[in-house]
């Protein structure tokens, strides 16, 4: 719908609220126009996305009992997210760094 983005004096687009649902969504790629009485002239294009991260994750960890000395496995899958969301982990509180921490 109109109105929900401006164009301001110094030639930008601003939006006032991106959109991105079923109904209309922002996003796509955009390019400036510049007309006077000599012609016109095109930019180059900018691509619109609209970062998002839902707030229900696809799977998420049980509770778990495991012998000592043996493996274990606690599944997390995260939401869907643009761009893709990066899992971390933490235990009690504390970061966890697998690049440092092998257990």
């Amino acid at each position: 719908s109109t109105g929900h983005y401006l164009l301001l004096d110094t030639g930008d687009l601003f939006f006032l609220r991106v959109h991105n649902n079923q109904v209309e969504s922002d996003a796509g790629v955009y390019w400036c126009v510049a007309t006077n009485q000599k012609g016109n002239v095109r930019s180059t294009n900018a691509t619109l996305e609209v970062a998002v991260l839902e707030d229900e994750f696809y799977s998420m960890p049980d509770d778990i009992q495991v012998a000592e000395g043996e493996t274990a496995l606690i599944s997390c899958v995260p939401p869907h997210g643009n761009p893709h969301p990066v899992v971390t982990w933490r235990k009690d509180g504390e970061d966890i760094d697998p690049a440092t921490d092998y257990r």
